[in-house]
């Protein structure tokens, strides 16, 4: 840092709503736990969640961690709106009882056909992650990301800290972000799976883009894992 400069009350350590942007810190908790073999891209959920079918016949069970990753499982469910999963909004609620609703009542496509921007894949992912590791979220967080890189006034909050929304329910600040992507930027906490995240995921003419802010009707942005290409 050369130079810094703030206006009125906003300084680099004043917290914020992330919205998406935490969908990259999700993905690189995800990742991490890859690192460390805790997950495979190539895995199940059924592989992690008692709940989730193993029967081959129903498609929910070919649905993959890359795929959620990539937003190309098949679930739906917009960010906000009509068609938004309920639970993502109760804080009396957890990530796993969440996840399981979202599991029984947003799973409308052929998963790896179609690409649908919406939160119900991370929160998804979070269940995988927590049921995997034994761990909560936010001891996850902590111990992957916030800690290693100086994360450390960044919280998963919304709408409660049992039950936040995993790909935009976050407080964070310009520092804390500043220290992400510098680590990003070298590259030495993620060496296998960096490459990973930014692959396109969506480049295939067999997946269709079923609902994408970013799109306009075209294909002009893409996604890796986690984040926009």
């Amino acid at each position: 840092v050369v130079f810094t400069h703030h206006k009125g009350e906003s300084t680099a350590t004043t917290a914020y709503s992330s919205a998406s942007a935490i969908k990259w810190v999700t993905a690189a908790v995800i990742l991490r736990l890859v690192e460390e073999g805790l997950l495979g891209l190539d895995n199940h959920p059924q592989d992690y969640l008692a709940w989730w079918t193993d029967d081959p016949e129903d498609e929910r069970s070919r649905v993959t961690v890359r795929q959620l990753l990539s937003f190309t499982s098949g679930l739906s469910g917009t960010p906000f709106g009509d068609n938004t999963p309920r639970c993502l909004e109760d804080e009396s609620t957890t990530i796993a009882l969440c996840a399981q609703q979202i599991y029984e009542s947003a799973f409308s496509y052929v998963p790896g056909e179609a690409y649908f921007y919406g939160p119900s894949h991370m929160q998804v992912l979070a269940a995988i992650a927590e049921a995997a590791s034994g761990e909560s979220w936010a001891d996850l967080y902590s111990s992957r990301v916030a800690e290693p890189v100086g994360m450390i006034n960044t919280e998963y909050n919304w709408p409660s800290t049992e039950n936040p929304r995993i790909s935009g329910g976050a407080q964070t600040t310009m520092q804390d972000f500043q220290r992400f992507a510098e680590s990003m930027l070298t590259n030495a906490y993620w060496p296998t799976t960096w490459s990973e995240m930014l692959i396109d995921h969506t480049a295939s003419p067999g997946v269709t883009f079923e609902y994408s802010p970013m799109t306009n009707g075209s294909r002009g942005w893409h996604y890796g894992l986690g984040v926009w290409l």
